[in-house]
């Protein structure tokens, strides 16, 4: 059975030595989603990969990344008669701005993509027709509000949390040992981590050479 929310209150009220008088809800909430923040910026969380498709058409370059958009992994494009991915070049703003050429004549298949803001994406050349464009990203993950998070964090969360309740209440020296049992918890678990980030990186990537893109 899945632990929830409530059994990580528990855990971590328990642990703490407090009630739910002591510790209200909204109290273990902002621990526990303190911790959970920190956890996703140190692990490459494979619950963060995410990718969209973007229907580009013809003369149009700018379009909408995700609502949960964070961060690029990879862009490629592809054809409705030719649906292999080919990976699209990131280019910065200022690059795009002295190449970019507004004349209709150029538009033609993109080669190259351009973060543009936090919410756009711009397309080099202009595209010439409709192409499908995947966008391979990091998303931004809710707050653990009532699902559980990732069963195999559970730990890492909770103690997490533990470290800054206790350094909160002012007992640091509990707080230095909660941490550093975190912290001997994340090692244990980052090899399997990294291994679970690369297999996700590579799942049904084919890998285009000269030989199959003409095939």
């Amino acid at each position: 059975m899945p632990l929830t929310l409530q059994d990580m209150r528990d855990d971590l009220r328990d642990a703490l030595g407090v009630d739910s008088d002591d510790l209200p809800d909204i109290k273990t909430d902002k621990l526990i989603n303190r911790s959970w923040l920190e956890i996703q910026n140190d692990f490459s969380l494979r619950e963060k990969d995410s990718d969209i498709t973007i229907n580009a058409v013809a003369d149009t370059r700018e379009y909408d990344l995700a609502d949960d958009h964070e961060s690029f992994i990879r862009v490629t494009i592809c054809t409705a008669e030719d649906l292999r991915e080919i990976p699209l070049e990131r280019v910065e703003v200022d690059e795009f701005a002295e190449n970019y050429n507004s004349d209709p004549d150029s538009n033609a298949q993109p080669t190259s993509y351009t973060p543009r803001y936090a919410d756009k994406i711009w397309l080099n050349p202009t595209p010439d027709k409709a192409y499908f464009v995947t966008v391979y990203y990091k998303s931004k993950l809710p707050d653990i509000t009532s699902d559980p998070a990732p069963q195999r964090l559970y730990d890492i969360i909770l103690y997490g949390a533990i470290w800054r309740g206790f350094m909160q209440g002012g007992d640091h020296n509990r707080g230095v040992s909660a941490k550093a049992f975190q912290s001997s918890l994340i090692k244990d678990h980052r090899p399997q981590e990294d291994k679970d980030e690369k297999d996700s990186r590579m799942a049904g990537v084919e890998v285009i050479t000269e030989e199959n893109y003409h095939r």
